[in-house]
């Protein structure tokens, strides 16, 4: 499927788009190149947030992100696991987080594993709230690749840590809510 759209990706990423209220231009001006900042992501002048993790095996692995500017700290297996088909097993990663009051974190599976392998988190986004100070495990299962084992060896990413500031919500009770284009219409009603 991926590949019978890549062409058409490719022919129409090459396109030049005209922007109504300029000038036609047969030539594109090439944008700025624009480096990513060194360490990993962050803005010169924004505000860094530390947040504690503990290594609870002597094997346990830091997560981290791969590129600058990636959403997700890749989170690693504490040991080595054997994933059958239909099978739901917990992947632990040998680390706890300590969350900032007015933040959680989100456990997300990869799209590698889940493409090339299978392996998907079956409750889809596992969330950690700022009190939990447990080890943090990735539910994993395998789907339709046979009956071959998936060996997710000690130190393979597993999923992505992504944290997340919340805003301070108070939920009020109604006895009505007000219109909306979409009203009540849900589960596929518009369309595939």
């Amino acid at each position: 499927m991926l590949m019978a759209l890549f062409p058409f990706y490719e022919k129409y990423h090459k396109m030049e788009i005209e922007l109504s209220g300029l000038p036609k231009t047969s030539t594109s001006t090439p944008m700025p190149e624009v480096k990513p900042p060194k360490d990993r992501g962050m803005q010169e002048n924004s505000e860094q947030v530390p947040i504690k993790i503990k290594l609870l095996h002597q094997h346990s692995k830091m997560p981290d992100r791969k590129h600058p500017g990636d959403a997700g700290f890749d989170l690693y297996a504490a040991d080595q696991y054997f994933v059958r088909s239909d099978e739901v097993i917990l992947v632990k990663t040998g680390i706890a987080i300590e969350l900032p009051f007015g933040y959680e974190a989100q456990v997300r599976g990869r799209s590698g594993l889940a493409l090339k392998h299978g392996i998907f988190m079956v409750n889809g986004v596992g969330t950690i709230d700022a009190g939990y100070r447990g080890e943090i495990g990735v539910i994993v299962s395998r789907v339709g690749f046979g009956n071959d084992n998936y060996v997710i060896a000690r130190g393979d990413a597993v999923a992505q840590l992504v944290i997340h500031r919340l805003p301070d919500i108070r939920l009020v009770e109604a006895k009505e809510l007000s219109d909306s284009s979409r009203g009540i219409n849900g589960y596929g009603s518009t369309g595939k």
